[in-house]
């Protein structure tokens, strides 16, 4: 019966699959590096994408975390913290959260979860846990298996489902293997339940939860006290990228978080991270024709330009295309060959206007003003050979 519990919670993650991504705005990290409350957990999850690394501090124990928003359904957390002085003073552990249903009007968001299911197993447990949102209350209850349940004494639920679901292994720590045979069982459940408030001010909110966890309980934490069940915290996200949080765990103890997050779908560009603009990539197709070398080329082409100069004899230091005028810089080279005259009459070939502006003086025409016409006559008498960057002057009869 066990492992069909396990087997169903696999077919509930394909239904899964068409659940919506709640807004990344209704959600914050917990103490363990997920979505979540404090210590316990919630029905939320972050945006398709998001990638979340960070660093938490709880009295004077470190923790570190990497939570990966796979899909829009799936949360997985990679942990290590220094907890565990029986396996050498790192603990390794990895979270799983998967949405069962997605919130409606008046359904709440579903999730199951698994904590600590592949590592150390000092934290291993797993929950079923429903949020629903109520004007700027996000409330929570959920029930807690394993690790989540050592404060409780309410009975476990799975015990119908066979004589199996009343032990639980959790004295194997250090074995990294999934423990198909522990998943939501034991003698007991916790019903944890908490809310968070989102306050007036843009990206705060204060959390208050029932949680089911006893450290004490734990075999590498037995001379921990729990003053109380209840943790109070505040989180806030000072940035989209960029995530604060603070609790008052148990009654005795504090607990810092900082996290940085990035969508890999839609990345933040840093305003002082960035770079250049990238240039254009234009893609064009060479016309194989021996009458137009330059028909590839398209009228308003600045290659057409820039080509048509460079074989008078100019370089082209700036040009500005506004419909059908183009103004251009220009600055001649060692093989300057052409007048300012031939130099508008070709660039009129193409545009209805020009300005063009050379070191020494600045020129203007109309193609059907008389100084364009005049300026058209010489060029005329050009051929312009793009692939070998020559003029040829043409034989006329």
């Amino acid at each position: 019966m066990r492992y069909l519990l396990v087997w169903l919670t696999m077919v509930l993650t394909a239904v899964a699959a068409n659940a919506q991504a709640f807004s990344d705005q209704t959600n914050s990290v917990g103490v363990f590096g997920g979505i979540g409350l404090l210590e316990m957990r919630n029905a939320r999850f972050a945006g398709d994408g998001t990638l979340a690394v960070g660093s938490g501090f709880l009295s004077d124990k470190k923790n570190y975390y990497a939570t990966w928003q796979a899909t829009p359904w799936l949360e997985t957390t990679l942990r290590f913290s220094d907890y565990n002085n029986a396996v050498g003073g790192v603990d390794k552990g990895v979270d799983i959260k998967v949405r069962i249903f997605d919130e409606g009007l008046y359904r709440p968001a579903i999730a199951v979860g698994f904590q600590d299911i592949l590592g150390d197993g000092v934290f291993s447990g797993e929950y079923l846990v429903a949020s629903k949102r109520l004007y700027d209350f996000d409330i929570t209850v959920g029930l807690g298996f394993g690790q989540l349940a050592n404060r409780s004494k309410i009975n476990n639920i799975s015990h119908v489902l066979g004589s199996n679901f009343r032990n639980r292994n959790s004295d194997s720590f250090a074995s990294e293997n999934f423990k198909f045979d522990s998943y939501f069982s034991g003698e007991n459940m916790g019903l944890f339940w908490g809310l968070e408030y989102h306050s007036p001010i843009e990206g705060l909110t204060a959390k208050l939860e029932y949680s089911t966890m006893d450290k004490s309980k734990i075999k590498i934490f037995e001379e921990y006290k729990s003053k109380s069940a209840f943790n109070l915290g505040l989180n806030y996200k000072i940035k989209n990228w960029i995530e604060l949080g603070a609790g008052f765990i148990h009654g005795n103890q504090i607990a810092l978080h900082f996290t940085l997050k990035q969508n890999l779908n839609k990345p933040i560009r840093l305003g002082f991270a960035q770079g250049p603009e990238v240039d254009e990539i234009r893609v064009r197709t060479h016309e194989n024709n021996s009458n137009n070398n330059t028909s590839y080329k398209d009228r308003y082409s600045e290659d057409m330009i820039f080509d048509r100069i460079q074989q008078m004899g100019f370089v082209v230091k700036k040009l500005n295309l506004k419909n059908d005028h183009v103004e251009i810089d220009l600055i001649p080279n060692k093989s300057a060959i052409q007048d300012p005259l031939v130099i508008i009459g070709a660039v009129l070939e193409n545009f209805s206007s020009t300005t063009l502006n050379f070191p020494d003086k600045t020129v203007s025409a109309v193609l059907d003003s008389n100084d364009g016409k005049q300026a058209r006559k010489p060029i005329e008498k050009l051929h312009f050979i793009s692939e070998n960057l020559i003029l040829i002057q043409r034989i006329m009869y």
